[in-house]
């Protein structure tokens, strides 16, 4: 005979996604969600970095709609991006889905890089090319802080 089904108990209860978090004490506990743009139109293939105008493709779109779903139930209460285009349109779907706007704060802009507006793949890409070597001394430590 298998034992009636038990109540876990309430400290180890999962939460609703809009439930108010709290430590065991009381204490209010804030969820940051960090989350990455979604794919870029980028048919040129360059290493976009602060440069102005990539947007986000048809991919990146469904992608961000995708991932703002998913988090459709929590407790989203502020949302922010950088200046640039494609984190805009990225946090738009997630602003939308809780009635908010999208706040603009500049210090989360992308870092600089020697890179920038330059095609870095493979082939004829910049990282080729013996002028940029100072640039790329660790290729497992990049610094453009990515």
């Amino acid at each position: 005979m298998s034992e009636p089904a038990r109540e876990p108990d309430a400290a180890r209860a999962p939460q609703a996604a809009h439930a108010p978090r709290t430590l065991p004490d009381g204490t209010p506990v804030t969820v940051v969600h960090v989350v990455r743009h979604g794919e870029v139109h980028n048919p040129q293939g360059v290493l976009y970095g602060q440069l102005p105008g990539y947007h986000l493709s048809e991919r990146g779109r469904q992608m961000a709609q995708a991932a703002a779903d998913s988090l459709a139930d929590a407790d989203i209460t502020y949302v922010v991006a950088s200046p640039l285009e494609r984190a805009q349109e990225t946090a738009e779907p997630f602003a939308a889905a809780h009635g908010l706007a999208v706040a603009v704060d500049d210090r989360l802009i992308e870092s600089a890089n020697h890179f920038q507006g330059l095609q870095v793949g493979t082939g004829g890409g910049a990282l080729w090319r013996r002028r940029h070597w100072k640039a790329y001394t660790n290729p497992f430590a990049p610094s453009w802080g990515e």
